[in-house]
């Protein structure tokens, strides 16, 4: 499922939009869960929309510019991604 948020930010004229994708990839067969992800990446790169993500997948951080590692409900880690793969480089 893909949900879409959008609000302003302090009442200001800032559009705020995040892209939340709960979808398991390991649900769906590689080729449709690239092919998702490779659209996620067109949208947040056309329109600049903000993609989160929650993922046990240890390749679909690697297309992402930023991180953040959870245990227990904590982030434990984040960090930020100077090269990303894209996503139809990706290995699921």
């Amino acid at each position: 499922m893909i949900g879409y948020r959008r609000g302003y930010v302090e009442e200001e004229y800032y559009r705020v939009m995040c892209l939340e994708y709960n979808g398991n990839t390991s649900d769906v067969d590689s080729a449709t869960a690239k092919e998702t992800l490779i659209l996620l990446e067109k949208i947040n790169a056309e329109f600049g929309t903000t993609i989160l993500m929650v993922t046990h997948n240890q390749s679909i951080p690697k297309m992402m510019k930023k991180n953040f590692v959870m245990k227990d409900g904590v982030i434990i880690e984040q960090y930020t991604n100077e090269t990303p793969t894209p996503a139809h480089q990706l290995e699921l």
